[in-house]
């Protein structure tokens, strides 16, 4: 799923739904690298957050985060030295399959 922005309630509505009726086994969270998108990527951990996914954050350099307080120090590093848009740095067909089977 791709939102565009901060997480809005009927965002959190259809997340919630997805995850208690689907077999999503993990989530992929990829925002910008930004303050703004640091904001949307803890609101997207705690959309996701009652259920027992397996939740990756995907970095600038296509590395792979699984723990939000991991992520939050190295998105906070990263802030001090630049801000990105994630479409800057957008992966392609191998990249997606590591990042899934990671």
């Amino acid at each position: 799923m791709c939102v565009d922005g901060h997480i809005r309630s009927s965002h959190k509505i259809l997340i919630h739904q997805l995850v208690a009726n689907s077999s999503i086994k993990q989530v992929l969270m990829w925002s910008d690298y930004d303050e703004d998108g640091l904001g949307i990527a803890r609101e997207m951990m705690e959309a996701v957050s009652a259920s027992r996914l397996m939740l990756k954050w995907i970095c600038h350099d296509h590395q792979i985060i699984t723990n939000w307080m991991d992520y939050q120090t190295y998105m906070k590093k990263l802030l001090q030295e630049s801000s990105l848009e994630q479409e800057q740095v957008l992966g392609g067909y191998k990249e997606w399959n590591r990042w899934i089977d990671h």
